[in-house]
């Protein structure tokens, strides 16, 4: 929490990969910035694919961001590897 609390938005969309690794294992994530206060984390690949562990991982990101000052979250799951998609793509948005 302490290391969320002083990091910036763009700190830890940078190091997102790091931070999932170290939770999940095998594991791939990146996170693509597109725009001044948006983001998109998309999960390639999962050990296995649960719809409850992407809600997890879009709560914690929202967590984590609220955590370092962003206000007027909005977190959407627009797809799922436990649905079927071929990657999971979480967007986040705030002010």
């Amino acid at each position: 929490k302490v290391f969320v609390r002083i990091a910036t938005p763009s700190f830890l969309i940078a190091r997102v990969s790091r931070i999932f690794s170290t939770f999940y294992r095998p594991a791939k994530v990146e996170a693509e910035r597109i725009g001044d206060n948006s983001v998109v984390l998309r999960i390639l690949e999962f050990p296995e694919p649960n719809y409850l562990c992407e809600l997890g991982i879009a709560g914690f990101a929202e967590r984590a961001l609220e955590i370092c000052g962003c206000e007027g979250l909005r977190v959407n799951i627009a797809k799922s590897l436990a649905k079927g998609d071929t990657v999971t793509e979480i967007f986040t948005t705030w002010i």
